[in-house]
C-alpha cells in the first residue's frame, strides 16, 4: 500500500468552489477530454447537503504504464470513480474511491476544501493506493501515485480554469 497526501490553493471562496465543482457541468468539464472514450457520468445524489456521483470511462493508457503492467491491462483502462461531497460542513470533506475493471486493488482518498480566507481556499487530499497482485504490485502502486499527484494539479488547473470561467459569465 503507498499513501499519498498533497494540496493546492484556489483563488476563491471554498462554499463558491464547492458549490461549482459538485455539479455536472464541471466534471464532464474536467473528465470528457480526448484520451477518455466510454464516458458515462450518474449523479446519485444531489441536496442541499450531498453531493455524490459515479463516473465510468475509458482511458487511453498505451505509454504511461511499465511494460510489465501493459501485460496485464493492454491500452486502455476501464475507470470508475465514485465520489460524495458534504456541502454542509465549514471544511466540505469528499470521500472517493477509483477502482480499474479487472484489476484487484483500488484507490481511495478522503479530501477537504478548507477556507484560508474570505476570497481564497484550499483542496486537500490524503489516500492511499493498493495493488494486490504478487510480484508486481507495489511497482504499480507507485506508479499509480504519481499519476494521481498529476491528476490531482491537473484538477487544481480544472478547478482554477472553471472558477475563472464562470466568474466571467457572472
Amino acid at each position: 500500500m503507498q499513501k499519498f497526501s498533497n494540496s493546492i490553493d484556489i483563488p476563491a471562496p471554498a462554499a463558491e468552489v464547492v458549490a461549482l465543482i459538485t455539479t455536472e457541468k464541471y466534471l464532464r468539464f474536467r473528465y470528457e477530454d480526448d484520451n477518455v472514450r466510454d464516458f458515462s457520468l450518474s449523479i446519485t445524489e444531489d441536496t442541499v447537503d450531498i453531493f455524490s456521483y459515479s463516473l465510468t470511462r475509458e482511458v487511453d493508457i498505451a505509454g504511461k504504464v511499465p511494460k510489465v503492467a501493459k501485460k496485464l491491462v493492454g491500452d486502455s483502462l476501464t475507470v470508475i470513480q465514485q465520489q460524495s461531497w458534504r456541502k454542509d460542513s465549514v471544511t466540505y470533506p469528499g470521500e472517493m474511491t477509483v477502482e480499474a475493471k479487472g484489476l484487484p486493488g483500488k484507490i481511495t482518498a478522503v479530501t477537504h476544501v478548507i477556507s484560508v480566507d474570505g476570497d481564497n481556499c484550499k483542496l486537500i487530499v490524503n489516500g492511499q493506493v493498493h495493488v494486490s497482485i504478487p510480484l508486481v504490485g507495489s511497482q504499480l502502486e507507485k506508479v499509480l501515485v504519481g499519476r494521481i499527484e498529476e491528476s490531482f494539479f491537473q484538477s487544481g488547473d480544472t478547478v482554477r480554469a472553471f472558477v475563472t470561467e464562470h466568474k466571467k459569465q457572472a
